[in-house]
């Protein structure tokens, strides 16, 4: 079930990444959406991921098969 949210989930995204420091494993972002917002799909995350890949937001990166290294690229201008 889809549900609103009051802030883009592409910001919350970038927002972790900064956090993080730019870099963080796709298992450990799953695990922080889904505290953070009780309930994320893995799907509705990749689409994110995807958004923010094509705009060269952030770089998906294969690390071994099942886990991705998620690059912060760029920041935000006006952040």
């Amino acid at each position: 079930m889809e549900h609103w949210m009051s802030i883009p989930l592409e910001e919350i995204v970038v927002d972790i990444l900064k956090r993080k420091g730019g870099v963080v494993k796709d298992r450990e972002l799953y695990e922080m959406l889904k505290a953070m917002l009780g309930e994320a799909s893995q799907r509705e995350i990749a689409k994110t991921l995807l958004k923010l890949e094509l705009h060269d937001i952030v770089r998906v990166s294969r690390i071994k098969r099942g886990l991705r290294s998620i690059t912060l690229v760029k920041r935000e201008e006006g952040g």
